[in-house]
């Protein structure tokens, strides 16, 4: 109806819907491909309808046809102060986001608690029953939880902390993401350890700003946590590295340009 009257429709995607619903544990197994099909050719025929798609992925934008522009969901660098570190006798280890057991948070506890000279700050809502009953007995002096902050907070703890964690389990929805925080930590000249997934390889492995695990192996999450634990230096040269990244590849300026040029060619002169 909005076009038939003239007016401009974008839509900003920033899941991979048919991929999401192969995900989706509620949804009985044999229906997950068909409706995930079903999802993946409705997408397509009306996303021709509309004036154009702003996809945060390149997986994302795949699943479109049309005018379709990416534009990856980095953060403005420039709302990070300088690093300071968590100046205390225990590193830091900090984990931003959706609090859930897919997306690492019985990993990164079993290796932070195994460590005497490492602490855990959790920053985001716990997804669920079972997620809250397993942190409810962790010692608070070992494993933190700050269910949620606005942003300029959150930006303020990562200057605190010394390492960021994002170690999502191997599932597609998540391989094929480009996280936000992940981005965050190297804005705030934070060393990471990150899953393994080839789009992030060439994100922390090409800025040589952290460490990469199997999400799924304890022993391997436990190594790299111990090591940048260990190693105030090593910790210190991936943090600048990983700031370096974000100043000049990896912020919300440049993401911003390809937006702006959407907007332009979808909104007829003298229009706003």
């Amino acid at each position: 109806p909005l076009r038939a009257l003239g007016r401009r429709i974008a839509d900003d995607a920033h899941e991979d819907l048919p991929q999401q619903i192969r995900d989706k544990e509620w949804i009985p197994k044999p229906a997950r491909a068909p409706l995930a099909w079903l999802a993946r050719i409705f997408l397509r025929a009306t996303s021709h309808l509309l004036s154009g798609v702003v996809a945060a992925t390149d997986g994302v934008a795949s699943g479109f046809g049309g005018r379709v522009v990416v534009v990856r969901n980095y953060p403005d660098v420039s709302l990070f102060s300088p690093h300071e570190g968590s100046g205390e006798d225990r590193v830091s280890f900090v984990y931003v986001g959706g609090i859930s057991f897919s997306r690492g948070l019985r990993e990164m506890v079993a290796a932070t608690e195994r460590n005497d000279r490492v602490r855990l700050h959790l920053i985001g809502a716990v997804e669920g029953t079972a997620e809250a009953d397993f942190l409810a007995g962790r010692a608070p002096s070992r494993v933190t939880v700050e269910p949620w902050m606005e942003p300029p907070d959150v930006y303020r703890r990562l200057g605190e902390a010394d390492v960021g964690l994002a170690l999502l389990h191997d599932v597609p929805r998540y391989r094929e993401a480009l996280p936000v925080k992940l981005f965050e930590y190297m804005a705030a000249g934070l060393p990471v350890i990150a899953s393994d997934f080839p789009l992030w390889r060439g994100i922390v492995e090409g800025a040589g700003a952290g460490l990469l695990v199997d999400p799924r192996d304890p022993q391997a999450i436990a190594a790299a946590i111990d090591r940048l634990a260990a190693d105030p230096e090593l910790r210190r040269a991936m943090g600048q590295r990983a700031r370096r990244a974000a100043v000049e590849r990896y912020n919300w300026q440049s993401e911003a340009e390809a937006l702006l040029r959407l907007y332009e060619e979808v909104i007829p002169h003298g229009r706003t």
